[in-house]
């Protein structure tokens, strides 16, 4: 900007005029030099560019908010079609549960239907009995006999009615059958329609996104240099972004050691759950004959026509002879050399060694367990079946080791039981002297609670029953020797040689 002289001095040359020396009569006035001033300064200022630059950024967001506004009415459109989804899923599964009831009830009264039309077919047909037919078209047809036509009608009739009960079941099935097919149908429309809209939304996002990457690069490109920025303003924001970058790097760290700790806690949790899950199968058995016992408890305390025999069975069992696997767990805890070495002659095997190979293998512990009961069945009253399972026992053993040729503790038990041939008829001969042991032990029980003077219809049938096809080797003919021979001694008829002596 140039500087005004004052009028006092009119010998000063201006340089911006080539005219030579002002005189005091034309001076330069204030407003003019102002005028230069301001229109060097709007010299390095472009007006046009910076307002092209406005103009392209104006019809950027001209064309950009009716596609927001398309993107945002798109996005609702795939959350109302994929609630939409949600429901008719919803009411597929609805559909596919009333369709599994109606199929239910029909194969319920189909099962029950066929029994009694079995029971119908298979009964004692006399002489003068009306016959029954069963067409191919489900039709019962019946002729009337001479002697029982009335009964034959009403059991026509009750079958009738159990076929006409599950032809409803069936036809039932068939209103509600179309059900699941056609939601699935809607369902499978909604998927297409929500393809459409996910598919519109991806297209309407990439737009917008390239759009305003290309908005960035034009205001980069016509934007000024931003080298002419204030040191003091780029050196504040420069230290800002450390100390954003410094908390974060806290926070990383932080999440690090919580990462770390998380990970501890989860080993230890895995490793007390793994503990747990191995104490809890050691003490399933004791649990199991527990539960058996209370079971038997629970049945003894209703009405006899209402009681569950085989739990009843099951808790006896469990209460006097207990289970290999209960015994064992018991044993290995207590740690007494005297009950190990009790354990090893009840049941044939050292307690480790049923606790470690035991669980899984069910054919070697019904063995262990059907060695106990014979043990105790033959300690008590000394039969035959009782002798030939001991001596069938002891082969077995002797088979398990020439079969390995190692010590026992390294067999593999169930696989010689379920694979092996041998192994399979020593299980077969096993099972078999086990149930007749068994067997004659719960007659013996029986006879020893009510004492009879005169056997009944059933007993008296039983021993006059010819048993010689049996062969004298078979464990039924040889019971009903014993049982017999200890009827003959008991009988107050009978003089003993001992008794005549004297």
């Amino acid at each position: 900007m140039q500087i005004t002289t004052p009028p006092s001095q009119p010998d000063q040359v201006d340089n911006n005029n080539d005219m030579g020396p002002t005189s005091s009569s034309q001076p330069q006035t204030p407003s003019s030099s102002a005028l230069s001033a301001a229109m060097a300064t709007s010299d390095r200022f472009d007006f046009e560019a910076e307002y092209e630059n406005l103009k392209h950024n104006l019809k950027f967001f001209d064309e950009a908010i009716p596609k927001k506004k398309d993107l945002e009415r798109a996005v609702e459109a795939l959350e109302s079609a994929t609630s939409e989804k949600s429901m008719l899923q919803e009411h597929k599964r609805q559909a596919e549960a009333v369709l599994g009831e109606k199929k239910q009830n029909w194969k319920e009264l189909r099962t029950a239907h066929h029994i009694n039309q079995e029971k119908w077919k298979l009964r004692a047909i006399k002489g003068d009995d009306v016959l029954f037919k069963f067409d191919n078209h489900l039709e019962y047809r019946y002729f009337a006999g001479l002697g029982d036509q009335i009964e034959v009608a009403q059991e026509n009739l009750r079958l009738l009615e159990e076929r006409r009960q599950v032809v409803q079941a069936y036809l039932a099935i068939d209103e509600v059958r179309q059900g699941p097919k056609t939601w699935q149908d809607r369902i499978d429309h909604q998927d297409q329609k929500i393809k459409k809209c996910e598919e519109e939304v991806l297209e309407m996002k990439q737009a917008l996104h390239d759009a305003l990457e290309q908005l960035r690069t034009n205001n980069r490109i016509r934007s000024p240099s931003n080298d002419s920025e204030n040191p003091l303003l780029k050196s504040t924001r420069l230290k800002e972004k450390d100390e954003e970058i410094a908390s974060l790097s806290k926070q990383i760290c932080g999440w690090e050691e919580f990462r770390g700790s998380m990970e501890k806690l989860y080993e230890s949790n895995k490793q007390t759950i793994t503990s747990l899950e191995i104490k809890i199968e050691q003490d399933e058995p004791l649990l199991k004959v527990g539960m058996d016992i209370l079971r038997r408890k629970q049945e003894m305390e209703k009405p006899k026509a209402d009681r569950d025999m085989a739990a009843i069975e099951r808790g006896n069992k469990a209460a006097h002879f207990g289970t290999a696997l209960a015994d064992a767990r018991r044993v290995v805890s207590g740690s007494v050399a005297e009950e190990q070495a009790w354990h090893s002659k009840f049941y044939g095997f050292d307690a480790s060694f049923v606790l470690e190979n035991g669980l899984g293998a069910p054919k070697f512990l019904e063995v262990v367990d059907w060695h106990a009961a014979v043990k105790l069945f033959h300690n008590n009253m000394r039969c035959y079946p009782s002798f030939a399972f001991i001596n069938c026992f002891k082969g077995f053993m002797d088979h398990l080791r020439s079969k390995h040729k190692v010590q026992l503790a390294s067999a593999d038990i169930e696989t010689y039981l379920k694979d092996d041939q041998q192994g399979k008829q020593d299980y077969k001969n096993l099972k078999m002297w086990y149930e007749a042991a068994y067997a004659l032990h719960k007659k013996r029980r029986a006879a020893q609670a009510v004492p009879r003077a005169v056997g009944t219809e059933n007993e008296n049938r039983w021993r006059s029953r010819d048993m010689s096809f049996f062969g004298s080797d078979h464990p039924l003919k040889q019971m009903q020797d014993v049982e017999n021979t200890e009827e003959l001694n008991n009988s107050p008829n009978t003089i003993s040689p001992q008794k005549s002596y004297r």
